[in-house]
């Protein structure tokens, strides 16, 4: 991780740039980070991991209320086991 000022950032947009294949880069403005660097391909990998997440959270708070027990369809459909 590297962190600096955006100042320095102005003046070395061209290396932090390359930098960033390896490290993010913090950019701060009055000793606060306003803003992150990343490579295009680490920005791909987190858009793809944060797809995963709600895919998993969508699956976890699926409506389960209008199921049907198994037991009640085996009941109706007179198969037994």
């Amino acid at each position: 991780m590297i962190i600096t000022p955006i100042t320095k950032a102005k003046a070395n947009l061209t290396g932090l740039i390359k930098k960033s294949d390896t490290q993010d880069i913090y950019i701060t403005q009055r000793g606060e980070a306003t803003a992150v660097i990343i490579s295009a391909s680490r920005y791909e990998e987190l858009l793809e991991r944060m797809d995963d997440m709600q895919d998993s959270l969508d699956i976890y708070h699926t409506d389960t209320s209008d199921t049907i027990p198994f037991e009640q369809v085996l009941k109706e459909t007179g198969i037994t086991l």
